[in-house]
């Protein structure tokens, strides 16, 4: 496939399902826009507004992952939950130019109590959703209420093929429930005669489970999801605790497992979510990228004025300033494997 074919698909199709983008001469006019700002211009100004973002409605876990911010408590920020009112608010104001919008970002959203009225919310304005999950709260009701809300992507974050590797990468959770929670949400969207949401399982590559590659497609074969995918695992510090210093074991040693990019990357290698998408975290705070755990890099509230006040605004605009010098000129993006 060649250049020009790929970014044909890049603008008519989500590059991780095939799904046809949720197209509407606004939002491909702000698609457009966003490009050139980006591509074209090498501008610190977007004349567009995000195309995409994440809409953290929690940050807390049912489990303990060593390597998670949340989980083991590395993140100094305060726990909570987004109401379904400030959810709906920003939903809102951003639907006319977003493609796609995840319910999450650190936490587990299937804990949140109005999750599934949020997806649903998403979709009734025509936009895609997705919503990334450990999987381990995703019961027999829960997989029914995810199929019939109208969910288009699930990704269910495993990490292991095993039950023992499991045990340490997913700590709190339970390997053969999760595996019956998979197979029972494949066998309810079969029954209901839905081919969505699209189903994808995740191995982080880390030192202790990239042997078990091969072992977790044939699980994911037997799951009979509709796509495994294997990401990587980076050293990515922000704060100094000695918790988060330790993550560093989980790091794989050998090189050809530093730098596996999923395939929504293959056709574009630079970075280019503080020109296209945004994160807003469940105080309502704004970070330009998912790894600013501790939101050291704040642009503003969404809570306050909205996303689009914010969108071109000094602080903004000099974190994209930064960036366009290359990776080491911010340190949010300094330990990112993108390549600039």
């Amino acid at each position: 496939m060649n250049k020009k074919t790929n970014y044909v698909k890049y603008f008519f199709f989500d590059q991780l399902t095939g799904f046809p983008r949720r197209h509407t001469p606004r939002r491909l006019f702000n698609l457009i826009l966003n490009q050139i700002s980006r591509r074209v211009l090498r501008s610190d100004r977007v004349l567009g507004y995000p195309m995409h973002m994440s809409i953290e409605v929690n940050n807390t876990c049912d489990l303990q992952c060593p390597m998670c911010s949340s989980g083991k408590g590395y993140s100094v920020r305060k726990r909570g939950l987004m109401s379904f009112d400030n959810y709906k608010r920003i939903i809102d104001e951003m639907a006319p130019y977003l493609y796609k919008v995840g319910p999450f970002n650190l936490g587990e959203p299937l804990l949140h109590p109005d999750i599934f009225k949020m997806v649903e919310y998403a979709r009734d304005k025509n936009i895609s959703v997705m919503l990334s999950t450990n999987g381990n709260a995703l019961n027999a009701e829960k997989a029914e209420k995810l199929v019939e809300s109208g969910l288009e992507e699930l990704i269910v974050s495993i990490d292991a093929a095993s039950p023992e590797t499991y045990r340490v990468n997913r700590p709190g959770g339970d390997f053969n429930r999760l595996k019956d929670n998979i197979k029972r949400l494949m066998e309810v969207r079969k029954n209901l005669g839905k081919k969505k949401p699209f189903v994808t399982v995740n191995m982080i590559l880390m030192e202790n489970n990239t042997a078990e590659m091969e072992a977790f497609r044939r699980l994911a074969e037997e799951l009979k999801v509709d796509k495994v995918n294997f990401s990587t695992y980076w050293e990515m510090y922000l704060g100094d605790s000695p918790g988060e210093k330790e993550t560093e074991k989980f790091v794989p040693k050998d090189k050809r497992f530093k730098n596996i990019m999923s395939s929504v990357m293959k056709v574009d290698r630079t970075c280019g979510w503080a020109w296209s998408g945004c994160i807003v975290g469940w105080d309502g705070k704004v970070v330009p990228c998912c790894f600013d755990y501790n939101e050291t890099y704040v642009v503003g509230n969404a809570f306050d004025g909205g996303v689009k006040k914010l969108w071109n605004n000094d602080r903004y605009r000099a974190l994209r300033r930064l960036i366009l010098q290359g990776r080491q000129g911010s340190k949010l993006c300094r330990a990112c494997p993108r390549v600039f």
